[in-house]
């Protein structure tokens, strides 16, 4: 018997109404990761999922089932055993949870629409309203979608609140134009196809709008899936729901979401876990010490002969504004990158030089300026913005972490203040500055100037137990969101990683 292993794979949980059905089991592979959803069907209302503050108890239920809760109801993967964590080689993050709900409420609304209503859907370029029906005013549509949807959204907010930071909502699919067969799901009652289109895209622009308020991912596949407002032929089922040709589209959008929407999905409790186990730091430069302190900056010259290899490094480097490095176990920018910002991969000799620079002396001691614990530096890159690049650049950062910026010339273009708007940095900072900061309590803002600037930045998180000082080129990636357990195939590193995923038992 011959067994041909397949890798491993990430559980997408599709939780939901009879629309998350359509993904049992399915397996693909997209943007170099296995993944494997798994269904949960809840043929619930979205009315009755929360009551107040309270999670419907079949909800509540449902997630203990598939291990996205553990008894206690608290989100498994923050409380998992650290030893099994290990030997399964899997970071421990927040599950994929693709959420589906208003679907049956709606229906109820159709019924009621089909004894002669009809509305005008602001912003309608293709249904059209019967005038002949008594037209209901579009603000009663909404104030009645929103009431079923609320004790659904409310159930969302608390599972964002809890710590699960990759949960998306889909959309509500597009309507078939054939009345006749819709007519099943509304007991034989036809409703007109532009009253059930249009009913869809109010409840999908009120889903849209929750969403963007919270910071939840929106999976829309009516442009794929639809043509002049009505579900393309060649994707419906039975009346109501969509095929299996349809899952490509959303299990598209879902492998980029987790690949590129990773600011905020890193393990709290491993981070935490990873204070309490780094080693202590001694600190020795109390002058810098008492600036971290009251500013949470610290700056200094760094030696000259490094600026300068650096600098001649960045004249002879092959600039991408793309992240080729975009995974979802990093936290980092998306693979597209961001307009005005380029990186370079460094050479070895330099990420070498980097090392000898900051593992001891003036460097580390300036890099760990008020730190409590060692540090190690997960991401260094060369990064050149364009004259037109401006505003806020870091990403959310864990606790524990700190960044720095080195410039390779002199610039007013940056600013460094406190989040009371305090100045912390002369309006002038000088080539070979190196300026560390605490991401949460420093806003850095960039603002356009006349030539490009060249800068190397850093990221750093605790140094584990056991670990050499590392310095690491991740691309636009900054920190590992489980520091315990991450991929590093296609990185480069000093010194090196022993194999492509690194791992470590906390």
């Amino acid at each position: 018997m011959s067994v041909e292993l397949l890798g491993a794979v990430t559980p997408i949980h599709m939780i939901g109404e009879s629309h998350s059905l359509i993904f049992s089991n399915l397996l693909f592979r997209a943007n170099d990761g296995n993944y494997l959803c798994r269904t949960r069907f809840l043929p619930m209302l979205a009315a009755d999922y929360a009551d107040g503050t309270t999670v419907h108890a079949d909800y509540a239920s449902a997630l203990l089932g598939d291990g996205i809760l553990d008894q206690s109801l608290r989100p498994a993967f923050m409380n998992a055993d650290a030893s099994a964590a290990f030997l399964a080689g899997m970071p421990l993050l927040s599950p994929p949870m693709v959420l589906f709900a208003g679907d049956m409420d709606l229906h109820q609304m159709f019924a009621q629409m089909a004894e002669g209503f009809d509305f005008l859907l602001p912003d309608d370029l293709q249904y059209g309203f019967d005038d002949t029906k008594q037209i209901v005013s579009y603000a009663d549509i909404c104030a009645h979608i929103s009431q079923f949807l609320t004790p659904f959204f409310a159930t969302v907010e608390q599972l964002r609140d809890v710590g699960f930071s990759r949960l998306m909502i889909h959309c509500l699919p597009p309507r078939t134009a054939d009345s006749a067969s819709a007519a099943r799901w509304t007991k034989g009652l036809v409703v007109d196809a532009p009253v059930r289109a249009k009913l869809t895209v109010a409840a999908n622009r009120l889903i849209a709008d929750f969403c963007a308020r919270v910071d939840i991912d929106f999976i829309d596949t009516w442009p794929e899936l639809a043509a002049n407002g009505y579900l393309r032929p060649e994707f419906e089922l039975d009346g109501v729901h969509v095929n299996r040709a349809s899952a490509v589209a959303t299990l598209d959008k879902i492998s980029t979401i987790l690949r590129d929407n990773t600011a905020r999905i890193w393990n709290i409790a491993r981070y935490e876990t990873a204070i309490a186990q780094a080693p202590p730091h001694a600190q020795t430069d109390t002058a810098q010490d008492a600036r971290w302190a009251a500013l949470g900056l610290a700056d200094a010259q760094i030696d000259p002969g490094f600026v300068e290899e650096a600098t001649v490094a960045a004249t002879t480097s092959v600039w991408s504004s793309t992240n080729a490095q975009a995974r979802p176990d990093w936290i980092g920018r998306p693979a597209a990158g961001c307009m005005g910002m380029a990186s370079a991969e460094p050479p070895a000799s330099l990420l070498a030089s980097a090392h000898a620079v900051f593992r001891a002396g003036d460097a580390h001691a300036l890099l760990h300026a008020g730190a409590p614990h060692q540090l190690t530096i997960s991401s260094f890159r060369p990064v050149r913005y364009a004259p037109a690049a401006q505003g806020p650049q870091p990403l959310p950062s864990p606790s524990g972490t700190r960044r720095a910026m080195l410039f390779l010339s002199s610039t007013e273009r940056v600013r460094f203040h406190g989040i009371d708007g305090a100045i912390l940095m002369p309006a002038r900072i000088e080539r070979g500055r190196c300026i560390v900061y605490d991401p949460h309590r420093v806003v850095v803002q960039l603002d356009a100037g006349p030539e490009e600037l060249d800068v190397l930045e850093l990221a750093a998180h605790p140094r584990l137990a056991g670990q050499p000082f590392r310095i690491v080129w991740a691309g636009l990636c900054d920190w590992p969101a489980d520091p315990y357990c991450f991929g590093v195939a296609g990185m480069e590193a000093c010194p090196g990683f022993e194999n492509p995923l690194f791992r470590l038992r906390a």
